[in-house]
């Protein structure tokens, strides 16, 4: 003490001369090293080049290390190590003026606050206090100070409050300031809903942009600074968004309260979606934003400012689903909502596509019963939509779903429900067939069930008295009428912008379908030209010179149906060609392609048509107009389809069918692309076999390969086939009817193709004459001079479980054997014989079949590669196997460690699988191998390199 008297107090330096700079140190430190290597080459066997990499290399890292020593260095010094003495600022109360001096004074940067701290006016509080920060245009670091004097002093007042009134005790001034901390979040709240509201005002319209601007930054901010309760503000970004979303109608209003909220939502996005609840509510309001917004009739003022906002929450959706696809539990909207979803997720992901069928069956499973009408408001659209939805899984009958329709009507007292409002209820139906909300592998079987109930309701009002009929059938037609043309203002169609493999998402209603149910309708006799030509002519649409964009509706919809041969209807057609300008796909006459028709169905039929030249340039020409997607090409596909059902149901009589899995494959693309005529197609090939001999001489089924493919294909559709048909019975019925009439007779190897090809509704039907075991394994598709002919003397022995083991691997050397030429007559019993023991143990069976590859394929894989693959392929193809089982398999191998594709890779053989060609390899005489691509690259890579992804 005495020397500091005597000397003064000075602080010791850290170094010996601060004056002293530290560049001559760090040169040293840099060049310590470079005597061992030099840039001449003369270090060790290193060329020059990379002498210097290392060099350079060196100096950054100790430049790096000394850099942070002295951060880490200056912040121990410039640290605060004595204890706070801040205290804030009493509040004063002032005048209106003097308030107005004082905060002018905090929003100049040049005026200390130090200055300003000596006190605070008092009445600065909750929104006030932001109102006025933000009207003087107070610095968002000022107003943060601000908002923490004041936070502390409200907080100081209330424990004093406690030590006067005498309550002991912590928890209660935490139970005060928690309270007083809520109510500053919702004041906060209440500022920036105020804000967003003004910025729209006319008298706003020179300080919204920073008044918003302003609002956002300072409550980020406040949120990163947590000067609020960071969960109610949350909850409130989220109940905020529910409140626009729930509106009845969306306004031009909304749509600018949704760009804002876009910039909200965006900056607290992440830790929105990371609390369950929030996320819940999250996913149900934004799914039903864009339900909402894809549901508004188009407007050329607000529709690129809806497609902005659409695509934008889209972003979010399918963000929130691949985060967390739990937040999408949402029953209560479920049915209405889910297609909205299905249609911006990548349904093409696997992954993807498999978590939303475990979320569409965990929603449906917390659906209540929508059968329930005790409720007087119960919406009856709703009802009719999810009975349709859910017709083929529920087993509703034709009656039920037209009697929700048209209510009951009673033929035998000439009456009809007059409380039915079906004319709405209709309409309803109707854009449900043809939405593009819905999985579009119903398409078809929407326009059929809605064309099924609209023949039961002609058969019905046929039964009424005469008059009555005529009215009640022209009502309905006046309401297709109606329909087809308020869809016309809806749907837009740009020749060059339209993209027939995509079309708008923004559309929610399907151009293609629609052209099918117009089809449809007018093979009905319920769409009636005349009317709707005459409803054209009155509009005066077909005058405009300027083409508006119903008119392509209205041109697509004429040009849709069949040749009209009145002038008046080819004037029309011609007008709207012109207006709009958009060349018109002429018909062909039927006359002139008669011949090549029929000779291209034969062909088909016969199973030659790719084993000759003949005609080729026709028969391309014919694939292309199958093939087509482009809507103004649909009336003359349209007419060519007609034309080949016409010629296959005349050929099935004129030709000798040869019926391979090629014939059946050409027939299906021919019958299933787009239109109802697979229904049609498959009942008659059914019923023309069902009146064949089974001959084994000439069969018309061939083998075992294209038994199984016809069931394939019909499970494949069966839902289809359910919504076709009438009050009595479906063309399923019907089908499965005859097939089971088949399996219990023994005909076309039916009976060990339904062995493979499980099919509930023709199980359920098939006489059980087969042996069961105690283990109640079913051997239905094997008799015991079938075993007997692959060396097993009796069925017990084929199931006794201490030759399980035994009786696989014989059955795999069989049907290697098969595979590779030999003994070809054995493939169905073979196949047959390891079906029965893979029902019977499942797991043990595959465990043998993997053993049995390790053994005798990975050690000759290099020697007989083609034939392996091919015996894995067709393991795969027959279920054997899965695919999954088998990557895991040849990638674990230690075979090979390198990714050479050569013909001992394990690579190779893994793509081979996944991507080989069609027709690449012949597994039967007539049964191609067409595997699906079962997994994306993404999954392959992810496979077959998992330490480097």
């Amino acid at each position: 003490m005495r020397n500091h008297l005597q000397k003064g107090y000075y602080e010791p330096p850290m170094v010996s001369n601060e004056c002293h700079s530290g560049r001559q140190i760090i040169y040293q430190l840099f060049h310590k090293n470079s005597s061992s290597t030099s840039p001449d080459g003369s270090g060790g066997n290193m060329s020059a080049q990379e002498n210097i990499e290392n060099t350079i290399k060196s100096k950054l890292t100790m430049l790096s290390d000394v850099m942070i020593k002295t951060i880490i260095k200056r912040r121990e010094i410039n640290r605060v190590t004595s204890r706070s003495t801040f205290k804030p600022p009493p509040r004063v109360t002032l005048t209106d003026h003097k308030r107005e001096l004082w905060l002018h004074t905090l929003a100049d940067t040049s005026v200390s606050l130090k200055q300003l701290s000596r006190a605070i006016p008092h009445g600065l509080r909750n929104r006030t206090l932001l109102e006025q920060c933000m009207k003087h245009q107070v610095p968002i670091q000022r107003t943060l100070w601000l908002i923490r004097c004041v936070s502390t002093n409200e907080q100081r007042q209330l424990m004093r409050k406690q030590s006067t009134v005498g309550i002991p005790g912590n928890n209660y001034n935490n139970n005060s300031t928690n309270k007083w901390v809520m109510e500053w979040t919702e004041q906060l709240t209440m500022f920036v809903e105020n804000v967003i509201d003004s910025c729209f005002k006319p008298e706003n319209k020179d300080i919204w942009k920073f008044n918003l601007n302003y609002t956002v930054e300072l409550v980020g901010n406040i949120y990163s600074e947590e000067l609020m309760f960071r969960e109610t503000f949350l909850s409130w970004v989220v109940s905020y968004f529910s409140k626009i979303v729930d509106k009845e109608s969306v306004t031009v209003f909304d749509f600018k309260t949704l760009s804002i909220y876009y910039v909200i939502l965006r900056l607290f996005w992440f830790k929105v979606i990371s609390i369950d609840y929030l996320s819940k509510e999250l996913s149900e309001s934004l799914l039903l934003l864009i339900a909402k917004l894809q549901e508004l009739p188009k407007n050329p003022k607000t529709d690129i400012l809806v497609s902005s906002l659409t695509t934008k929450f889209q972003v979010f959706i399918k963000y929130l689903f691949y985060y967390n696809s739990d937040a999408f539990i949402i029953p209560n909207r479920w049915f209405y909502l889910k297609g909205f979803l299905k249609k911006i997720i990548d349904m093409s992901n696997p992954a993807v596509s498999e978590q939303f069928k475990l979320i569409t069956y965990r929603n449906e499973s917390l659906t209540i019963d929508d059968s329930y009408t005790g409720d007087q408001n119960f919406d009856k659209s709703a009802l009719v939509v999810n009975k349709f939805d859910n017709f083929t899984r529920n087993g509703s009958d034709y009656k039920e779903l037209l009697k929700l329709i048209f209510g009951e009507s009673l033929p035998e007292t000439n009456h009809d429900d007059p409380n039915s409002n079906w004319k709405t209820t209709l309409k309803v139906i109707l854009e449900w067939a043809i939405t593009s909300n819905r999985d579009s592998s119903t398409n078809l079987q929407r326009i059929s069930l809605i064309s099924s109930i609209l023949k039961m309701r002609i058969n019905q009002i046929s039964l009424f008295k005469h008059k009555k009929s005529r009215l009640l059938r022209s009502d309905l037609e006046i309401e297709m009428t109606e329909f087809i043309y308020d869809m016309s203002n809806i749907l837009t169609y740009d020749r060059k912008k339209y993209d027939v493999t995509s079309p708008s998402q923004f559309d929610s209603i399907c151009l293609d379908q629609l052209l099918i149910l117009i089809s449809e309708l007018y093979s009905m006799k319920l769409f009636v030209v005349s009317t709707y030509l005459r409803r054209l002519i009155a509009s005066g649409v077909i005058y405009l010179i300027d083409a508006n964009k119903t008119c392509y509706i209205h041109l697509l919809i004429l040009n849709s149906l069949p040749m009209l041969n009145d002038s008046n209807s080819k004037n029309i057609l011609k007008r709207l060609s012109t207006s709009t300008g958009v060349q018109l796909i002429d018909k062909f006459e039927v006359d002139d392609m008669n011949e090549g028709v029929t000779l291209f169905m034969n062909r088909v039929l016969t199973d030659t048509l790719e084993e000759t030249t003949m005609d080729n340039e026709n028969f391309n020409y014919f694939w292309s107009i199958i093939n087509g997607n482009d809507p103004l090409g649909f009336g003359r596909k349209n007419q060519f389809m007609n034309m080949l059902i016409e010629r296959f149901e005349a050929g099935l009589t004129t030709v000798p069918i040869k019926l391979t899995c090629r014939s059946l494959i050409n027939l299906y693309n021919i019958f299933s692309d787009k239109f109802t005529m697979f229904p049609r197609f498959i009942k008659q090939l059914i019923q023309f076999l069902d009146t064949q001999k089974n001959s084994q001489a000439e069969p018309t089924i061939l083998n075992l390969g294209t038994a199984q493919l016809l069931l394939k294909l019909v499970k494949l559709n069966e839902p289809l086939l359910t919504s076709c048909g009438n009050a009595e019975t479906n063309a399923m019925t019907e089908i499965s009817t005859v097939i089971t009439s088949w399996i219990n007779n023994g005909k076309f190897h039916m009976l060990k193709a339904a062995s493979i090809i499980s099919i509930p509704s023709l199980l359920s039907k098939v006489t059980q004459d087969a042996p069961k075991t105690q283990d109640n394994v079913d051997c239905s598709g094997l008799t015991l001079q079938d075993i007997n002919t692959i060396g097993i003397t009796s069925f017990e022995r084929l199931l006794n479980a201490a030759e399980f083991s035994h009786h696989v691997n014989q059955s795999l050397s069989q049907y290697s054997n098969v595979v590779k030429g030999f003994n070809t007559g054995l493939e169905p019993i073979v196949t047959g014989v390891l079906s029965v023991l893979k029902d019977w143990k499942p797991i043990d069976f595959e465990n043998i079949v993997t053993l049995n590859i390790k053994k005798f394929v990975l050690p000759t894989l290099s020697l007989d590669y083609e034939m392996s693959l091919k015996f894995i392929l067709k393991l795969i193809v027959d279920n054997f196997i899965s695919l999954q089982t088998v990557m895991n398999l040849f990638k674990n191998s230690q075979s090979s460690n390198k990714d050479e594709f050569s013909t001992w890779s394990n690579t190779r053989l893994v793509c081979d699988i996944l991507f080989v060609k069609r027709h690449k390899f012949q597994l039967s005489k007539n049964l191609p191998i067409t595997i699906p691509l079962a997994l994306t690259w993404w999954a392959l890579l992810m496979m077959l390199f998992p330490s480097t992804l």
